[in-house]
């Protein structure tokens, strides 16, 4: 969540204002970046992250 918050160029409780916890933040991830590559599966593995874009 720091390096989140350094790259974000916020503090990191800011990041918690939005994100209750990382499972949230990540949650919230994977469809903006699904929408973002066009995909539309869901990692539900470690295999599916790491061979995703």
């Amino acid at each position: 969540m720091d390096a989140i918050a350094a790259q974000a160029g916020v503090q990191h409780r800011t990041i918690f204002r939005h994100f209750e916890s990382k499972e949230e933040l990540l949650r919230a991830f994977w469809p903006w970046l699904n929408a973002r590559v066009g995909s539309s599966v869901k990692p539900t593995t470690v295999e599916d992250v790491s061979d995703g874009p």
